[in-house]
């Protein structure tokens, strides 16, 4: 190969690279919607969720979103990041509810609460986001 051809062949693979998505996929998720269900069920079994009574602590980081249905319910997120698009953590039509720990980051809405009462959000990290908490009713 000649001398030339060289930084040409670099400047393609570097090209490419950038122009290529990669698959962002964190706790073997992609682009998924975690769902605590008012039974007490979380859909899919496989989330990376450990729960215990009505506290469901997140044990890794997760690309997509986390739908809350039950009451007197904690979400403790210990720390660990959710990256989406959409909406990071939502409660609707639903009481009682802490949402505790969390980075949240990349979403339109990083936690909306819609028709909800007496929720609490307590030490969430929620950067670059559009709306960081959007109050509905």
């Amino acid at each position: 190969m000649k001398r030339t051809e060289i930084p040409i062949a670099v400047a393609a693979v570097l090209l490419f690279c950038m122009l290529v998505p990669t698959p962002r996929v964190l706790a073997g998720e992609d682009d998924s919607t975690i769902l605590i269900k008012a039974d007490g069920t979380v859909d899919p079994p496989t989330a990376p969720f450990q729960h215990e009574g009505d506290t469901y602590v997140l044990v890794a980081n997760i690309y997509g979103s986390i739908v809350v249905e039950r009451d007197n319910a904690v979400v403790d997120c210990a720390g660990h990041i959710l990256e989406g698009v959409e909406v990071g953590i939502e409660l609707t039509y639903v009481s009682n509810v802490t949402v505790k720990n969390a980075h949240v980051k990349g979403y339109d809405t990083g936690i909306l609460l819609s028709v909800s009462q007496g929720s609490n959000i307590i030490g969430n990290n929620i950067t670059s986001n559009r709306s960081g908490i959007s109050l509905s009713l």
